[in-house]
């Protein structure tokens, strides 16, 4: 009866250690990446941050994709998934100057004069509306505005965590 009974306890002590034993977060881990946050927070509603794109992952339909595929073929990168380590693209805030030179990958969806030299993602505009929006739960810091450059509009969402790390959204009704 006994080795019964240790049969069935045994498992339920090994499964309560495991739980403590899980992977939580130190209080110093925690006490870090508030001070982090804190700094991200600062940083943007100073309005003076530069984003610099390394990757980009582009939004194709699979014609897009199959000719990006094939530009790209032996570069490490693909249709879905682009490095853009080294070229310098960059969205950058300064006070009430917003600045960007992105690569665009894809299609123009409606009849616009792009120059094809210039078919990137470009804009230098005071005018726009900025939103700051903080997720407690994820620790993360959104900024939203609307920016109009010379032929179109871009809706920008920029996540940024705590590390400085920041996910770049870039949507257009033309693109």
């Amino acid at each position: 009866m006994n080795m019964k009974l240790i049969r069935i306890i045994f498992p339920f002590i090994l499964f309560s250690l495991f739980l403590n034993c899980s992977g939580t977060k130190s209080i110093e881990s925690n006490e870090l990446e508030e001070i982090q946050l804190e700094n991200v927070r600062r940083l943007i509603a100073g309005r003076s941050f530069k984003f610099l794109a390394e990757t980009a992952y582009p939004m194709q339909t699979y014609d897009a994709m199959t000719v990006t595929n094939a530009l790209l073929q032996n570069t490490g990168s693909y249709g879905g998934r682009i490095s853009l380590i080294g070229n310098g693209d960059y969205l950058k805030l300064e006070n009430d100057l917003a600045v960007a030179e992105l690569p665009f990958f894809g299609e123009i969806r409606i009849g616009t004069t792009i120059d094809p030299q210039k078919g990137g993602i470009k804009f230098n505009s005071t005018a726009f509306d900025f939103v700051i929006v903080e997720n407690e739960k994820k620790k993360t810091l959104t900024v939203n505005f609307d920016i109009r450059s010379n032929s179109e509009t871009f809706e920008i969402n920029i996540r940024v965590y705590p590390n400085k790390n920041a996910v770049l959204y870039v949507s257009s009704i033309n693109r």
